[in-house]
């Protein structure tokens, strides 16, 4: 017997229904129009974030100034600390088409509540949850407090088209947006500590056309193998620490040696030219080095959008970021933006960054953790002895504090020779 797929109640619904049964399977396709004018008695919107930071005060159908009609639901949460609180209404599964388009009235005592879309990928699990992958769709936000305003989200497509560089970013390269499927509609704000209030009015969806995937991502299983997980590494207190240790890095350029072979000379670090690949990091946490490397290219990052931000998940075995040598006062304003980046998409807090200067030391200083002092010696007419005061006063040229690292050639620099 063919059997509607379950999908939470709305008030109004129109549609084109589409029965197909072949060999015992059945399924159904449905698009068309909803909408939800809040009349009833019962609750459609949830508190999707209620913990710590946040406690539900009273949810429910409200006759106090609705937009429309008699009644809306209306929310009071107390935000026992700041941070950001989601509302969300479950609908779907859906198919991510160009036509799909919600709109949503809310009144809040708050500026900036957003509607957003929540696209589920069924067929690309999360390494640190084992969960399918969650992208939130973010569309208009509101501006007004006490006073009803129209919210819409659309272009769904597009929207995860322009977060693909950043999804990669975070899970891989192998990451596809294909399967993705429309779970829930959320509306979300930043809230400071007190109590605070949402009316939501007039939901009306169009272009929801109904899908069957062969994942349920609900049920999907954490099928992924967990790594080893790194120690915590950064600097603390203008150190550089290890597992909470000071870290003495004796790093090497890679000319492609084996990890092992460059681990059991002593080293504990490998400095790579180009960001790491994953089989480089692999074999580097098997080997006990550490990473510096340059990081991946990172799209720009807009803080005021959170879930834009793409995550550094996959770079525990990366000790430092390296920004580059020979940097002067051209290129202060690049490296102000990539720091900018860098630290924004960083999970792993206090992760330094790295690079070498030619000039203007104590302006550079400014956007970098730590200084290296890079400077060719052999096949040179410079005595060691001069060297080593150049390098005396090396920390006097830059940012009071900064911690350096030096360099020590083993072999000519072709530059030189």
């Amino acid at each position: 017997m063919l059997q509607k797929p379950q999908r939470p109640f709305f008030g109004r619904v129109s549609r084109v229904a589409i029965s197909v049964a072949a060999a015992g399977v059945a399924a159904w396709a449905w698009a068309g129009t909803v909408e939800e004018g809040f009349e009833g008695t019962g609750v459609t919107w949830r508190l999707a974030t209620e913990g710590p930071a946040s406690k539900l005060v009273s949810h429910g159908r409200s006759t106090d100034q609705p937009h429309r009609g008699t009644a809306c639901e209306r929310f009071v949460v107390a935000a026992l600390s700041a941070g950001t609180v989601a509302f969300e209404t479950p609908i779907g599964p859906a198919a991510v088409i160009d036509e799909f388009q919600a709109t949503v009235w809310v009144k809040a005592s708050r500026p900036d509540v957003r509607m957003a879309v929540r696209v589920v990928l069924p067929g690309q699990i999360s390494k640190h949850s084992g969960r399918p992958i969650e992208v939130l769709v973010p569309g208009e936000s509101s501006r007004d407090v006490g006073r009803w305003e129209r919210l819409s989200v659309a272009r769904i497509g597009r929207s995860l088209e322009q977060q693909l560089p950043a999804l990669r970013l975070e899970h891989g390269s192998q990451l596809t947006l294909s399967g993705g499927v429309i779970t829930a509609l959320v509306l979300d704000a930043a809230l400071p500590p007190g109590d605070h209030s949402l009316a939501i009015d007039d939901l009306f969806v169009t272009g929801l056309v109904a899908t069957t995937s062969q994942h349920d991502p609900l049920v999907q299983p954490a099928a992924f193998t967990s790594e080893v997980a790194d120690p915590p590494a950064g600097m603390a207190r203008g150190v550089l620490e290890v597992d909470g240790r000071p870290f003495f890095p004796r790093s090497i350029d890679w000319n492609g040696e084996p990890f092992e072979f460059l681990a059991e000379l002593g080293f504990n670090c490998v400095r790579l030219p180009v960001p790491a690949a994953a089989d480089q990091l692999a074999a580097a946490r098997a080997a006990g080095l550490w990473v510096i490397c340059p990081p991946p290219p990172i799209p720009d990052v807009d803080l005021r959008e959170p879930e834009s931000v793409p995550l550094l998940r996959n770079w525990d075995r990366v000790l430092a970021w390296d920004l580059g040598t020979a940097l002067s006062e051209d290129s202060v304003t690049e490296l102000a933006e990539r720091g900018r980046r860098i630290r924004a998409s960083d999970p792993r807090r206090g992760r330094p960054l790295v690079g070498s200067a030619d000039s203007d030391l104590r302006t550079i200083s400014r956007h970098l953790d730590i200084l290296v002092a890079r400077r060719t010696v052999l096949g040179t007419s410079l005595e060691l002895l001069d060297w080593l005061e150049w390098l005396r006063q090396r920390p006097r040229l830059a940012r009071p504090g900064t911690p350096f690292m030096t360099t020590l050639a083993t072999e000519l620099d072709p530059a030189a020779a």
